[in-house]
Parts: structure tokens; C-alpha cells; sequence
């Protein structure tokens, strides 16, 4: 199909993820994606929460690249 679509398949797939992982508060993670580039915006609580967001959205297949605007507080 189109671009537009594969986008919201990806970002479906990412959010999805992000849920399913424990210790990570996906309500407070926004995730758009496009052209294969996810753009990551929220809180996160530590430093180490951000990196492992950071590295469940790179091992999905797809990702292409990540715009990080996680903040830590």
C-alpha cells in the first residue's frame, strides 16, 4: 500500500511493544512515525528507562531511524 499506511503500521507495532514491556509507563510515551522514522516523545523516569525504550523501538523491524525527545524526570 502507501507510505502513510506502512507509518501507522509501524507506530501501531511500537506502541504496542512499549505496553507490553514491563517497567515502562507507555501512557506517558507519544510515538508518530514517518517514513520509517519513529519520533519519541514523553516522560520517562530514569535514564535507563529511556535506553530501553529506545532499544525496543531499534530492534523493531521497520525503524528506520528515532527522533528522541524523551525526557527524563
Amino acid at each position: 500500500m502507501g507510505q502513510g499506511f506502512d507509518d501507522k503500521v509501524l507506530g501501531g507495532k511500537i506502541k504496542t511493544r512499549l505496553m507490553e514491556e514491563p517497567g515502562i509507563r507507555s501512557l506517558n510515551i507519544d510515538v508518530d512515525v514517518y517514513s520509517g522514522t519513529a519520533n519519541v516523545t514523553g516522560v520517562v523516569a530514569s535514564q535507563e528507562q529511556k535506553k530501553n525504550v529506545l532499544d525496543l523501538i531499534r530492534s523493531i523491524e521497520g525503524v528506520r531511524g528515532i527522533v528522541d525527545n524523551l525526557q527524563v524526570r
